[in-house]
């Protein structure tokens, strides 16, 4: 009978020692977010909008693009178009360099892929049916030091963006366009985007490159 009883104890033992482990095991299946990576996100988009005025929010606001955001990445990140010297020496200023001037190269690179289904231009004068249908763009694009936090880095952009390189000025997008004496409503969208990268040759020097696009599309006016 005691025999009986130890055994049975035993066996006890063992279930319960099995269930734990059990649980052990289902709790680690049932979390898996501890183990998998949290994608960093950004603010952007947010900052970008919050730095507009009032009239310039009637002409477009921002938003993001996957597609601008893989345009980016892969411009500022190729050292053959912004450098390790670049980033480590041109942008520790307070000064917003335009990549227009002061790094041709790295705007190109963006423009380039841009007008792959669009015609980019420095202003929006005409509309895209005088340029084969194809949406009209502006592109720029610019380098800010890494020392600024982003919505600082975002606000010095935009407070400095337009096509004349200072404040944005309504007058430049035109609620109407023509050709000839055709007349075209025209529509603006804008796409923000920004990469921090860092010098190979000193990882204390940072940069902000801010990538900025505006569509002009436009329409047959009816009555102007």
């Amino acid at each position: 009978m005691k025999l009986k009883k130890i055994a049975s104890l035993a066996l006890a033992g063992i279930m319960a020692v099995s269930m734990l482990a059990g649980c052990k095991d289902g709790s680690s299946q049932e979390d898996p977010s501890s183990s998998s990576q949290v994608p960093t996100t950004t603010n952007v988009v947010t900052y970008a909008n919050d730095a507009l005025t009032g009239a310039q929010k009637g002409v477009f606001t921002f938003k993001s693009s996957s597609e601008l955001d893989t345009i980016l990445q892969a411009a500022a990140n190729d050292k053959s178009k912004f450098t390790s010297q670049e980033i480590a020496t041109s942008y520790d200023g307070a000064t917003v360099v335009w990549c227009g001037n002061n790094n041709k190269d790295l705007e190109d690179a963006v423009k380039g892929k841009v007008q792959d289904n669009a015609i980019v231009i420095g202003q929006f004068t005409g509309a895209p049916a005088a340029n084969g249908g194809k949406d009209q763009k502006i592109v720029r694009v610019y380098a800010v030091s890494g020392a600024f936090d982003e919505k600082t880095a975002i606000k010095n952009v935009i407070d400095g963006f337009d096509v004349n390189n200072t404040e944005i000025n309504v007058a430049n997008y035109p609620d109407h366009v023509y050709i000839g004496t055709t007349a075209y409503d025209a529509e603006y969208a804008g796409e923000i985007s920004a990469v921090k990268v860092t010098s190979n040759d000193n990882t204390a020097k940072t940069s902000w490159v801010v990538a900025i696009v505006i569509t002009q599309s436009v329409t047959e006016a009816a009555n102007v």
